[in-house]
């Protein structure tokens, strides 16, 4: 039968203290070498800041293992090792707290730069009070001969750092709901097992002088069990890396695929849409003999189909070519000499359309020319193609160091549900069954894509009825 006094008299012994010692020794060990070695691969600053931490708490745990082992089995008195250990062990203890609060609340802040000013700030404070405590409890061992009263405040002192540290990533991490992590609670719960075992020493201080053996034991665990919560964290968070780089690897080997294969059929169908093209022109020529009129018609209506087919054809492989990211061609371009020198004008005419150019004379702006080209193209024959009375309005400013390029017509408008839609591959805001305009559904895709590689974004502006604005801003 187990005798629980033995157990509780071991583990509120000095004895008691370097078997945990030794315990928590190991844990902290295999995780800074776990940490260390995801870093090797992945050198992240979070991940710095976490091997610094664990690495603290190691080196206080084999510097105390090895001073109690002095005191269990050579000849360093107790005395000796009341008096100098605690307010080292104490300072690396909040050290390593201090890194490891900023290391887990490190994803929750866009910039690095605030996490590392925060550590510099409460390293500095650490340091002030480490000094004050070490020499106030060496002038006190010399001059007074240990009353142990600095031991007593430089103990609560450190305390109170150690709860002020474990309550600020809780509140930070919780606070921060908008920001998605999926080790949140994980987190926030083993910060709160950390927290169990200074608000016991400090009740255990206050109220008892330091003295209760119960509360002493009490607090053993927590520590072990919080440090042991953060290893799980980080060993699933290395373990989901693993399985999300397999998942890419995955991914890109069928986009691969996707794009060899959108590739093949595009140019294997381009032959037979020639030859469709070449025959039709000679039958509609009658170079292989009479036609009438009913089948001409037939034959205008495969020729425009034809074209359109080679046109989609066309635009999958743009589409195709943009998603590999190939790099720009970065030139000056001057969007008021392409706005007036543009041959959407005569398609405008032909519909009595009104295009208004209110660019200032040489507006330049820095891009991939032909690439950008295809999206004003694409922007302004939509305009004209879905406004049937009224005018398309062109402009271009600077706002904030960025160039916004309008795109402004009275048309028929786009219904709100479809705004959302609009920039997704073969969407089309009319339905197949009713549609009367051309187009793949593929142009404003396109136009995105080239816009997102020069980092920038379409946004529109649209009511039923009243036109539409697409803004190209870069």
């Amino acid at each position: 039968m187990i005798d629980f006094h033995q157990i509780f008299f071991l583990l509120g012994n000095i004895e008691g203290d370097l078997i945990k010692g030794l315990i928590e020794l190991l844990l902290f060990t295999f995780t800074t070498y776990m940490l260390t070695s995801e870093y090797t691969r992945d050198p992240r600053r979070e991940l710095k800041y976490l091997i610094a931490g664990f690495g603290a708490l190691s080196f206080e745990k084999l510097l105390s293992t090895v001073v109690l082992a002095n005191v269990v089995f050579g000849d360093l008195g107790f005395v000796s090792y009341k008096y100098y250990l605690p307010v080292i062990d104490n300072a690396l203890e909040v050290l390593a707290l201090i890194l490891l609060a900023n290391a887990f609340i490190f994803p929750f802040f866009s910039k690095g730069d605030k996490i590392k000013k925060n550590i510099v700030y409460q390293i500095m404070l650490l340091a002030g009070v480490f000094l004050i405590a070490q020499s106030s409890l060496i002038l006190e061992v010399i001059l007074w001969e240990g009353s142990y009263s600095s031991y007593y405040w430089s103990s609560i002192v450190f305390i109170c750092m150690k709860l002020l540290l474990i309550i600020y990533p809780i509140y930070t991490i919780h606070s921060r709901k908008d920001t998605p992590y999926k080790y949140r609670q994980s987190i926030i719960i083993a910060f709160m097992i950390y927290f169990i075992d200074p608000f016991i020493k400090i009740v255990n201080l206050v109220f008892f002088d330091g003295n209760n053996a119960r509360l002493f034991v009490a607090s053993h665990p927590f520590p072990f069990i919080a440090v042991a919560l953060f290893t799980r964290v980080m060993y699933l968070k290395v373990a989901d890396k693993a399985y999300l780089k397999r998942e890419l690897a995955h991914e890109k080997e069928l986009n691969e695929m996707k794009d060899k294969f959108v590739s093949t059929i595009s140019h294997e169908l381009r032959t037979p849409l020639t030859s469709i093209n070449l025959y039709t022109s000679l039958l509609k020529d009658k170079k292989l003999g009479e036609v009438n009129k009913k089948q001409r018609g037939a034959m205008d209506t495969i020729k425009q189909e034809t074209e359109r087919l080679k046109a989609l054809i066309n635009d999958i492989l743009d589409l195709s070519k943009l998603e590999k990211k190939k790099e720009l061609k970065i030139e000056e371009f001057d969007l008021y000499g392409f706005f007036e020198n543009n041959a959407c004008y005569a398609l405008a005419k032909e519909k009595r359309l009104k295009i208004e150019n209110k660019l200032k004379k040489r507006f330049i702006i820095e891009v991939d020319i032909e690439k950008f080209k295809q999206v004003l193209i694409n922007l302004i024959s939509n305009a004209i193609k879905y406004t049937d009375k009224g005018k398309i309005i062109l402009n271009a400013y600077k706002r904030k160091g960025d160039a916004v390029i309008s795109v402004r017509d009275t048309g028929k408008g786009i219904p709100l549900p479809d705004l959302k839609n609009i920039f997704n591959k073969f969407y089309q805001v009319e339905h197949y069954a009713t549609r009367d305009k051309g187009g793949s559904g593929l142009g404003l895709t396109i136009a995105n894509e080239i816009v997102k590689a020069h980092n920038g974004r379409i946004d529109v502006k649209s009511a039923l009825g009243k036109g539409s604005e697409f803004r190209v801003i870069i």
